[in-house]
């Protein structure tokens, strides 16, 4: 702890790594030990039995302790340990509407929900996928591949039936990756216009991965319509054209938790959420 830092916590780790010490003396009993950078992942492995040994207790380490092997600053082991309880979910997207869904759904059951906004050195994952369902095994095994930790992730999207289910797995690149959805939604429309087949839906596969496990897959859809004109300031994408009519108001009409109870989104994550509790 020759950082200054409280106890129980590692100090900012350099690239130079051979003379940094991890001091465990009131987890271990022992003198501090000093390893190369190299060896960081392993020392995590020992400090971590050292206190749990320490502790006289089996935890059960279900969550995540650091979530970058490959830069790890201020890991603060005491305050990880005593958490081992926690029920962490890593989703493999950067997509903050679908973060927000997710938090809204899974943190009241309990979950703590990362993004790969928290693995800095998460490189583009390519989705070159032909389902949603293989899209999601991709970017989630992605995550598990590189950490070595759980990793879930959602792709989703929209069928129109008289574009033949297009956009589809090309929603989000549909028109170009980072054109506004207004543009997008208002382009949809137009290409509506004298068509009276409007039938859609929302489609969305969720994936669950782990190390030395095949992943898992949960899909389910949401059938809608598309609407006459752009309606509602909720939600995100293309929800303020789809309209539900069972709820008379389109998705971007919706309280989150009107949302929640019928889109894709949600019926996907309560089949993972039952196949997770399963598996306690």
């Amino acid at each position: 702890n020759d950082s200054g830092q409280k106890k129980g916590s590692c100090g900012q780790l350099s690239s130079i790594g051979w003379d940094r010490e991890i001091r465990t003396p009131e987890m271990t009993g022992s003198e501090p030990v000093a390893l190369p950078l190299g060896y960081i992942p392993t020392a995590i492995k020992i400090i971590t039995q050292s206190y749990l040994k320490f502790n006289h207790k089996f935890h059960k380490f279900s969550g995540i302790f650091c979530l970058d092997y490959h830069n790890i600053f201020n890991c603060d082991i005491m305050t990880a340990m005593k958490n081992t309880e926690e029920k962490v979910i890593v989703v493999a997207s950067t997509n903050q509407g679908k973060i927000r869904e997710f938090r809204s759904m899974l943190e009241p059951e309990g979950y703590t929900v990362k993004s790969l906004a928290d693995l800095k050195d998460m490189p583009e994952i390519e989705e070159n996928g032909t389902t949603f369902a293989e899209n999601a095994v991709i970017k989630a095994q992605s995550v598990t591949d590189r950490y070595g930790i759980e990793a879930i992730s959602d792709d989703s999207g929209l069928e129109i039936d008289a574009f033949d289910r297009q956009p589809g797995v090309h929603s989000a690149r549909y028109l170009g990756h980072d054109t506004p959805y207004s543009y997008k939604n208002q382009v949809i429309l137009e290409k509506m216009q004298g068509i009276e087949n409007r039938t859609c839906r929302y489609v969305c596969a969720i994936a669950w991965t782990a190390p030395g496990r095949e992943p898992a897959v949960f899909e389910d859809t949401v059938e809608c319509e598309i609407a006459h004109e752009p309606r509602g300031n909720n939600g995100f994408g293309y929800d303020p054209i789809i309209w539900y009519p069972p709820f008379g108001k389109t998705m971007a009409e919706m309280t989150d938790e009107e949302k929640n109870s019928i889109s894709h989104r949600g019926k996907a994550i309560r089949k993972l959420e039952a196949w997770l509790d399963e598996r306690k």
